[in-house]
């Protein structure tokens, strides 16, 4: 089986993430946001899939995976 879609950010884990903000700052899309003091995917669509959250997320809490599955 096959799965046709665009690696990107597939979730943040808010047990994980501490609210620091981190990611925030390294992407270049702005595709996270913080809500409720805690990173947010908000756009996640223009993930260009740079990954530059994924290393800098100092709690490993973001996920990445294929978005918009078909």
């Amino acid at each position: 089986m096959y799965v046709y879609g665009k690696l990107g950010i597939k979730e943040i884990d808010p047990y994980r993430c501490i609210g620091c903000g981190v990611c925030v700052q390294s992407c270049m899309n702005d595709v996270i946001r913080m809500k409720k003091s805690k990173a947010h995917i908000t756009y996640q669509d223009d993930c260009c899939a740079c990954f530059f959250c994924v290393e800098d997320c100092p709690r490993e809490a973001i996920s990445l995976g294929v978005i918009g599955e078909s």
